[in-house]
């Protein structure tokens, strides 16, 4: 499938502590019993220390900071993309916004339980999905929030704060930068082809030259060649910080944000072509 969207906006925002913790009785009662399935421990704790930022709050200030700039009346197709939980835990989020923004046309979902995959299994779902449904305008909407019910290390013990992203995207304009591929690859079905063996591959069949190429991906499967630049990303599952490093760093012709997982030797790989002279930022 040959389907490019084109990238005609996106919005990136930190959000700060808003609002106080307030005790819930059920929702306590909730994380409890959710946590004991996995035999985790509940501490009401860490409840408290976090940002309190719901996820409706955070998608009603990043569609709003989109359409400042957009008319997006004309949206028909609304995805959130996940991986921590909204600390919200009766709301269809997704619902809310069409509601709120008026968006008579969208369809709408949510996509989570995805890992580090999540945004470019959101992307991929959004391509495909606009091409069999003729969907002509999109809003991917990605969100990380910290307040958690219960200990996690690689949240707790490192410096991360409430992010979230939104991006329009259109099938129908020639519009740059534009995402030109979406990859689902699993390498066992390729004989044991490496990460850096498909990479060049790919690159060959879309005619990009090294020089031209950027690849973001996570810090342990760093490429050998010194000749394709990298950003490395830290090994956390989270969605904002892929298209954040697209935002802060692509400075070249191409793009190639880059999910792997090792373990289930499994790849996504979605390829950004840059508005011509210019970088993300």
């Amino acid at each position: 499938m040959s389907v490019s969207l084109s990238i005609l906006d996106h919005r990136l925002h930190t959000f700060g502590r808003e609002r106080s913790y307030e005790h819930d009785a059920r929702i306590v009662d909730f994380h409890q019993t959710l946590l004991g399935l996995y035999d985790k421990e509940f501490d009401e704790q860490y409840l408290k220390q976090g940002a309190q930022n719901t996820f409706s709050h955070m998608g009603e200030v990043l569609l709003s900071r989109l359409q400042t700039d957009n008319d997006l009346q004309d949206v028909d197709l609304l995805v959130l993309g996940h991986c921590t939980p909204d600390i919200n835990i009766w709301e269809a989020v997704v619902n809310r916004l069409i509601y709120q923004f008026d968006l008579k046309q969208a369809t709408g979902f949510a996509i989570s339980d995805r890992g580090g995959g999540t945004p470019y299994t959101a992307l991929k779902v959004i391509r495909q999905y606009m091409h069999h449904h003729g969907k002509r305008k999109a809003v991917l909407l990605l969100l990380d929030q910290f307040t958690l019910p219960n200990y996690e290390p690689v949240i707790h013990q490192t410096d991360v704060q409430d992010t979230g992203f939104v991006m329009l995207l259109d099938q129908e304009t020639d519009h740059k930068p534009k995402v030109i591929q979406v990859d689902t690859v699993s390498f066992k079905e390729y004989g044991g082809l490496s990460l850096e063996d498909w990479i060049d591959a790919q690159r060959k069949k879309l005619h990009i030259a090294k020089q031209d190429l950027l690849v973001i991906n996570h810090s342990s499967d760093r490429l050998a060649d010194p000749q394709v630049e990298q950003v490395l990303l830290p090994d956390q599952d989270l969605v904002v910080p892929p298209l954040k490093a697209w935002c802060d760093h692509a400075h070249k012709p191409y793009t190639l944000l880059c999910h792997y997982d090792q373990k289930r030797q499994f790849l996504l790989g979605v390829w950004i072509q840059a508005e011509e002279g210019e970088v993300c930022g």
